[in-house]
């Protein structure tokens, strides 16, 4: 990706290419850009049942410019980023999201800047070093990890005990794959979910998090139907 920030030779030509009549490389605009940079991007306008949403916050190596449909919180370093990535796509965030998000049209949500700021995180600073380098270490394991989407994330990491009958059908008619991935696994989701129940010092995290996948997932299935 590339993002023109001042004038250059050819530039006309490449502005034709996207039927661009004029465009002013403005000291504000280089501004706009430079404010836009950052390791670290949240998502906070989108369908959380879409088959496009896998996770809800990016970190970059180098910090950059990301998308006006992302908030770019600038404050933070590599490493401080990186945690913070894997606490926003974690699913007690999930959860949270659900909660505070912004009333929009089913399983479209909205997290403003300002609900952003008032959420509970699990704060760089205030964790231990071997905490920290769990978290790192889980990182870097599950970066190139290619994840499905977030309900089948959740779906796959289910027990079909916690679905009765008539559940599993129900949501068989939202999402079609439903029955096909329910308790597949998918290891990922479960090793930053328990790697961050640890550092908050929570006990019985399987049985937690047993419990809050299938919870997650007939909330979204909820807010899915509300859309048809």
């Amino acid at each position: 990706e590339f993002i023109v920030h001042s004038d250059f030779s050819g530039s006309r030509k490449f502005l034709d290419l996207g039927n661009i009549s004029e465009a002013q490389f403005t000291p504000k605009w280089k501004q706009y850009l430079n404010n836009r940079k950052s390791h670290l991007a949240l998502n906070w306008r989108f369908d959380v049942s879409a088959s496009g949403t896998n996770v809800l916050a990016f970190y970059s190596k180098e910090d950059r410019v990301f998308s006006k449909m992302m908030w770019v919180p600038k404050a933070f370093g590599k490493e401080e980023s990186k945690i913070l990535s894997l606490w926003f796509n974690s699913s007690l965030n999930l959860l949270q999201i659900l909660i505070e998000r912004y009333p929009t049209r089913g399983a479209w949500l909205e997290i403003f800047k300002y609900i952003y700021e008032e959420m509970m995180v699990v704060n760089p600073d205030k964790i231990s070093n071997n905490q920290k380098e769990k978290l790192l270490e889980i990182f870097e394991e599950t970066r190139e990890v290619q994840f499905p989407s977030l309900w089948k994330q959740l779906a796959m990491n289910c027990k079909r005990k916690y679905f009765s009958k008539k559940e599993i059908e129900e949501i068989s008619k939202i999402f079609d794959e439903f029955k096909s991935v329910l308790e597949k696994d998918f290891d990922p989701r479960r090793r930053i979910d328990e790697a961050i129940l640890s550092v908050l010092e929570i006990e019985n995290k399987e049985k937690i998090l047993d419990k809050l996948y299938p919870g997650l997932l007939k909330e979204i299935a909820i807010l899915k139907r509300m859309m048809s």
